[in-house]
């Protein structure tokens, strides 16, 4: 999907707030070895701002409402998801509004993801 670029910024923005950039490891296999892929998540107890994001994104699923149990408040939470080859090409598009510690996780998945695909 194609998006402006104050959707992307303010994507960037929401992702700095309330999002997770990682490398989920997948299970260890009989020989030992590892694989991964990025993953970014997105929780918040705005509903319709998680549901802006996924529809900007064009990617991803969303899960819940799930109980909110913690001492921030009650409202249940709405999570944002996706991974592997689409999460990275989004949180590429979002890298250039990414503060220092979020880029530094994209270019942590990219280098695991390509070196991942170089394996294959």
């Amino acid at each position: 999907m194609r998006q402006l670029k104050t959707d992307l910024a303010w994507m960037a923005g929401l992702c700095e707030g309330e999002g997770c950039i990682t490398w989920e490891k997948d299970p260890p296999r009989q020989d030992q070895s590892r694989g991964g892929r990025p993953r970014l998540d997105l929780s918040s107890t705005d509903h319709d701002v998680v549901r802006r994001f996924h529809r900007l994104a064009g990617v991803g699923r969303l899960y819940g409402p799930y109980a909110n149990n913690t001492r921030l408040g009650k409202k249940p939470l709405l999570q944002f998801s996706v991974s592997g080859a689409k999460a990275l090409a989004l949180v590429e598009q979002l890298r250039p509004w990414l503060g220092r510690r979020r880029r530094t996780a994209v270019a942590l998945v990219a280098r695991n993801w390509r070196a991942k695909q170089k394996r294959k």
